[in-house]
């Protein structure tokens, strides 16, 4: 069962663990893919504003006049007039730029047609008319290329051609497109000096360490050793959420697994403890009736010869031996079927108002003969003030009896016991104390249990089933009460009784 477990346990661990790591692999692949597309991003843009920087929209002779338009945010003066250029090429800027245009100039409208523009070679502004030379454009736009071409192959600075919160928006924006929806810290890594220099973290050193980067600019002609960096704080509790579901569900079932198999051995255990009193139980009923019935035999025995009979002393002898067992048997049985009474659930207590002190008084007066003949002593301290109790006179004093019986069974020498009383706690408090051969700490947890019996080591003459502080513990939790035991071994031991006061 333990290697079956442990295996089962260990697949569970082993499936766990698989499962975060390829949902690990795929986050961190679902992340490059991201920062390759947001560093693609970037070099379009710049791309985009070197060509939308360096476009010449139109160069125009007229007049003996050379009018030089360029297409910008800002306006030129014509005439003493503001004036912005709209042809065919400028058709296709972005809406941002079309509204920038409406700003500044007085068109009242203007739209970029559905199909291509054709090419027209008149462009209406603020009334004004100009003809466009292709021949002229052309060159213009070649020279355009060139210039973007330049700029391209030769860059400027990692800090002039990326701009940090443009690079936080694009980052924020891929990620959710992407469905990565959790904090992150970047970071733009200048390999060549092995130093961050932009980006936001808490650790840039950490961020270092990251597996999770992109080449910025990787098209360059002139190759760079700049890159992207990303790392996620909470990457570990977000790959936990996305498996929680099946990651609980296996722990649950590996703790009810575990659970049960503990249970199991629980019992296992339990009930091959039980066996083993019940064995001795036996053992001991076995030989505490045998040793009656064979006194009472051999008495029999002896009174059926007519030499014995006629001996009137011998006669009286025998009888009060066969007199004497029996009514031992009857003490043997009376406490079998007690206990085995007490465990019905229809068993009731005659409860009615009575004095502890008296049931005390009569207990001691019962043992004393069997004191006496040990040369064993009492000290009776009974201080409580109140002792009145509702309870089952029978039965509680059977309780202190066994537990006196018991003080000088396990005596090593004389018995010296002490009885005392005292009120506390809205009830009174029985105490007996022994100067016996005490008990371990092992011993303390069981004595209360059915059919154990604590072990005497060399001691064979102490007789019993077992079932005295069982029958003790069972009638004071009846009456509402607990009994407690402190020993020391060697040392004798003290029994506790607690019981209510009448109300």
């Amino acid at each position: 069962m333990s290697i079956a477990l442990i295996g089962l346990a260990s697949f569970q661990v082993y499936w766990i663990n698989n499962a975060i790591s390829l949902n690990r692999q795929s986050f961190n692949e679902n992340v490059i893919l991201s920062l390759r597309q947001v560093a693609t991003s970037l070099e379009r843009m710049e791309v985009a504003n070197l060509a939308a920087s360096s476009f010449y929209a139109a160069v125009k002779e007229s007049d003996s006049e050379k009018i030089k338009l360029i297409y910008r945010e800002e306006t030129i003066d014509v005439d003493g007039k503001r004036h912005v250029l709209i042809d065919d090429d400028s058709i296709s800027v972005s809406e941002r730029h079309l509204k920038s245009f409406r700003e500044v100039t007085q068109i009242s409208e203007i739209k970029p047609p559905s199909p291509p523009p054709k090419p027209i070679d008149l462009v209406v502004i603020n009334d004004s008319v100009f003809k466009s030379n292709r021949t002229e454009k052309f060159l213009s736009k070649s020279h355009m290329v060139n210039v973007v071409i330049e700029q391209l192959i030769s860059p400027h600075a990692i800090k002039e051609r990326v701009n940090q919160k443009l690079l936080d928006s694009l980052l924020h924006t891929t990620f959710l497109s992407n469905g990565i929806n959790i904090p992150y810290h970047f970071g733009v890594l200048d390999a060549t000096k092995n130093e961050i220099i932009m980006g936001e973290a808490e650790s840039f050193e950490e961020l270092k360490s990251t597996e999770l980067r992109a080449s910025l600019f990787p098209n360059d002609i002139l190759s760079n050793a700049n890159y992207l960096l990303v790392n996620f704080p909470g990457q570990t509790s977000y790959l936990f959420r996305q498996i929680w579901a099946t990651l609980a569900a296996s722990v649950l079932f590996i703790i009810i697994i575990l659970g049960c198999f503990t249970y199991a051995i629980y019992i296992i255990f339990k009930q091959k403890k039980i066996s083993e009193m019940k064995n001795d139980f036996i053992n001991n009923m076995t030989h505490e009736l045998k040793t009656p019935i064979a006194t009472v035999g051999l008495a029999v025995e002896a009174l059926g010869e007519t030499e014995m009979r006629s001996n009137e002393a011998t006669l009286i002898r025998y009888l009060g031996m066969i007199k004497e067992e029996n009514n031992r048997l009857s003490v043997q049985v009376e406490k079998v079927l007690q206990s085995a009474l007490l465990d019905k659930e229809t068993f009731n207590l005659k409860t009615e108002k009575i004095q502890l002190h008296r049931l005390i008084e009569s207990a001691v007066d019962k043992i004393q003969i069997s004191l006496e003949e040990k040369s064993g002593w009492l000290k009776v301290d009974l201080q409580a003030q109140n002792d009145l109790i509702i309870g089952d006179s029978h039965h509680i004093t059977n309780v202190i009896i066994n537990i006196l019986d018991n003080a000088m069974k396990y005596s090593i020498d004389a018995p010296v016991l002490t009885v005392s009383s005292y009120n506390k706690s809205k009830g009174i408090w029985l105490e007996i104390t022994d100067n016996g051969m005490g008990m371990d700490s092992e011993t303390l947890k069981h004595i209360f249990e059915k059919f154990y019996r604590a072990h005497t080591g060399d001691r064979h003459d102490v007789k019993g089933f077992g079932l005295g502080l069982s029958y003790v513990k069972t009638i004071i939790d009846r009456h509402e009460g607990y009994v407690e035991a402190e020993s020391e071994l060697g040392k004798g031991s003290t029994f506790k009784i607690y019981l209510p006061n009448e109300r």
